[in-house]
């Protein structure tokens, strides 16, 4: 019986089934009103915008459409630097990305994940915390790769 795990970000649902990860775009509707409401209420409202984009109209549509961005700039990302970040089987529009699964990483591995070229920007992407940069990578036989990076605050220019 093949096991299902799923799991959930801020803007993507990761189902785990067998060798693959099948990455859901969120379309975040009701937690946007939610936001607005709260941003209003404490006067952060154009700070918050001005972190999706400096219009408003374009702050709604990547908040909104937050996991389909990510899905693209993952997909565009691992197709780039296929030797260093995971590629993927099937990527459909940005809505859906399905991504072969690799193994956790073992003490050693953490080790040796120092030496990868995209470690630095990941934990500076993560403020520091090494616990979830770790999170961010996996083991493909013997090649450590970048298995999560499609986040809206990730810059694609920051990768080497």
């Amino acid at each position: 019986m093949v096991q299902i795990k799923i799991l959930w970000g801020g803007t993507r649902f990761v189902f785990l089934v067998g060798d693959c990860a099948y990455k859901l775009a969120r379309v975040r509707i009701a937690r946007a009103i939610l936001q607005l409401i709260r941003h209003t209420v404490t006067g952060h409202v154009r700070e918050r915008l001005d972190r999706f984009g400096r219009s408003p109209h374009n702050a709604i549509y990547n908040y909104f459409l937050a996991g389909v961005i990510a899905n693209r700039e993952e997909y565009y990302i691992s197709c780039r630097y296929e030797d260093v970040a995971q590629v993927y089987s099937v990527h459909l529009w940005g809505l859906l990305s399905i991504q072969k699964r690799g193994e956790s990483l073992s003490p050693l591995d953490i080790n040796l994940l120092r030496a990868h070229p995209l470690w630095e920007m990941i934990l500076r992407n993560k403020g520091g915390d090494k616990i979830e940069a770790v999170k961010q990578f996996a083991k493909f036989g013997p090649v450590i790769k970048l298995v999560d990076a499609g986040r809206c605050d990730l810059d694609p220019g920051m990768f080497p």
